[in-house]
């Protein structure tokens, strides 16, 4: 059986005494059988193979005696006969069985809580699935994750249509600092890798809740229970579910190529939507190759924001073709020396006449500099490349497409330059499938302002560029600021990033306020988060707005668990020329507990414009919860 971390659960015996018929009871039937009853029928299966992992079979031991016991020596002695007249009684000529008492014992209490989930999915399996969730979130409360656990992860199998939403009611606990415990998150873990099916949108949504929380991976978690971290954190990567932070804690061997390795032998490979990690190492000095090959492996995260790297000694001279650079930060007291690095929007390197490469981390935004593109009598220039945030300057949106991509500045300012270098920006507009077939697809703008002051915006339209699908590549023959507007009659929509955020919620709070908005789907974005403290993001999705029909963006509540929260509004709306302007905008709803008494709210809402739309679920980031 997998431990969870806290509390340990500790084997008990339980006896149970059934009375039973036995239409073939004989004299022999004094003797004890043994019955196998529970065998691991199907060890492929995710978890339930490997749920008794490490323990000895689990036996039920059976005892049938005929009347009162008595001393053994004196039933050996018993003739056969006088056992069947014994047993056996005579009512009209036939032969019945009498009640024969059957004593059960259960070595494990894994044996009651696989029966307990058996008859609870039997029992919700007949919900009709509009009822299921209400009636889910009613009942969990009364099964204490600590202890009973296991009938959580064997209904989860069971009954895999529960599965989503038991995720959710574990994702509610929390300590007094608002986190996941620990242990619960790995029961997390186990109950959705006990799932069996597709992973249809319900499931794909919890497991976006989980990735919003810091996910640990340590030496001493069961190799089940790693196995099932690093299945599902690739799952969301592939699916393109953002994962907030992982922690991976003494268990870290080595790294080839792209895949790290694990002490128990699991692998992982490279995360696409990882955010931040912190690995750490304390048991042992790695080798100097295994120091470089693991940065190398981090640097492969395209959406890395944050690494921090934790060893008992300083890392050797890394060498200079890892792309990881890493900032000394000195800790006092007991913790070691430990290193970080923190990716920006920004990027600067030293350029040769040789040329190279210049590229923003997690944005798409990159810069080519082909050999000999200086003048004769620069050898070397420190190059500089900004993401300018859509805040820094004011700018009147003059159509659909305004203010649709990157914003670039490259330094020094007025580089004269030989040869063309290329820079790539992306942008967040859904072009039409044919947009191709003509020309004049974008304009593009430059602009040599002095620092400090707001840009003032050239039209250069000979400068060759590529447009495509995610991005715009241009050739430019000096450094400045640089921007895109692409030609509205090959667009079709905007692609953005619908959110849910909220205020954190106390124990015994009775309001609740929470914001639904949305931004442009570009790096930087997301400025009303950024500029409000209290509000905690819960959880985003990506959306495509049309322009077809300027039809707004409707926010309605579907749906809240328990019903006694009642909103203030049930639905609103972010105008088409809202979002038609970039202009980023959040809706705030508001809700207020009727019952004035501990519950944990569950809210769901359908995002849409016109037919088109999807379902946003949350709980609010709860706090002061004892679980």
């Amino acid at each position: 059986m997998d431990r969870l971390r806290s509390p340990v659960i500790e084997e008990s015996n339980y006896s149970v005494r059934i009375d039973k018929k036995d239409q073939h009871a004989q004299s022999d039937d004094t003797e004890t059988s043994d019955l196998n009853v529970l065998r691991e029928e199907d060890s492929s299966r995710p978890g339930l193979g490997e749920v008794a992992e490490g323990q000895s079979d689990v036996d039920i031991h059976s005892q049938m005696r005929a009347g009162e016991d008595s001393d053994k020596d004196s039933d050996t002695r018993t003739s056969s006969d006088e056992a069947n007249k014994e047993n056996v009684t005579t009512r009209m000529g036939e032969s019945v069985a009498k009640h024969v008492p059957l004593q059960v014992r259960f070595l494990h209490k894994i044996i009651q809580e696989w029966f307990a989930a058996k008859y609870f999915s039997s029992m919700i399996s007949r919900l009709n699935l509009d009822h299921l969730e209400t009636y889910l979130y009613e009942q969990l409360p009364l099964i204490n994750p600590a202890d009973l656990h296991h009938i959580l992860r064997f209904t989860c199998a069971l009954y895999p249509p529960s599965c989503h939403i038991i995720i959710k009611h574990l994702l509610s606990y929390r300590t007094e600092e608002g986190d996941v415990p620990e242990y619960i998150m790995n029961c997390v873990f186990l109950c959705l890798a006990e799932y069996i099916g597709d992973y249809s949108p319900n499931v794909l949504e919890a497991l976006s809740e989980i990735c919003m929380e810091n996910i640990t991976i340590h030496s001493d978690d069961s190799r089940l229970l790693q196995q099932s971290k690093v299945m599902l954190l690739e799952v969301a990567s592939t699916n393109g579910i953002r994962i907030r932070k992982l922690l991976l804690a003494d268990l870290v061997l080595s790294a080839k190529e792209d895949v790290l390795h694990f002490n128990s032998g699991i692998m992982m490979t490279v995360l696409d939507t990882l955010e931040e990690t912190e690995l750490s190492r304390w048991d042992q000095t790695l080798k100097e190759e295994d120091y470089s090959n693991i940065l190398k492996f981090i640097a492969k995260f395209p959406m890395l924001r944050k690494a921090s790297l934790k060893f008992p000694d300083q890392p050797p001279r890394v060498d200079e073709g890892t792309t990881v650079s890493l900032q000394e930060k000195d800790q006092t007291g007991a913790h070691p020396t430990w290193y970080q690095q923190t990716i920006k929007l920004t990027a600067e390197a030293e350029m040769s006449r040789e040329g190279g490469k210049l590229e923003i981390s997690n944005t798409g935004v990159k810069l080519d500099v082909p050999p000999n593109a200086f003048e004769d009598d620069v050898d070397h220039v420190l190059l500089q490349m900004k993401i300018i945030l859509p805040g820094a300057f004011d700018e009147l949106a003059s159509s659909f497409t305004s203010n649709t991509s990157t914003v670039v500045e490259l330094l020094p300012n007025n580089l004269r330059l030989k040869e063309t270098v290329s820079l790539t920006i992306p942008h967040c507009l859904e072009l039409e499938a044919d947009h191709n077939d003509g020309s004049n697809m974008a304009k593009i703008f430059i602009s040599h302002h002095k620092e400090g002051t707001p840009p003032i915006w050239e039209e250069k339209p000979n400068l060759p560029y590529s447009l495509d699908d995610t991005k715009c590549t241009i050739c430019l023959e000096s450094f400045c600021w640089v921007k895109v507007q692409i030609n509205g009659a090959i667009v079709k929509g905007k692609k953005i990033q619908v959110y849910t955020a909220g205020k954190e919620l106390v124990h015994g709070d009775d309001i609740v306020e929470l914001e639904v908005g949305y931004y442009p789907d570009l790096p930087g974005g997301g400025e009303i988060l950024r500029n409000n403290e209290s509000l905690i993001l819960l959880l985003k999705k990506p959306f495509i707005f049309l322009k077809k029909g300027k039809k707004p963006l409707t926010l309605t509540l579907q749906k809240v668990v328990p019903s006694s929260w009642k909103p203030a509004d049930v639905s609103q709306e972010i105008p088409f020329q809202c979002i038609a302007d970039s202009e980023e905008r959040s809706c705030p709803f508001v809700f207020e507990n009727e019952n004035k008494g501990r519950s944990l709210p569950v809210f769901i809402f359908w995002i849409s414009q016109g037919d088109r739309g999807f379902r946003l679920t949350m709980r609010p980031q709860l706090k002061g919860i004892n679980i």
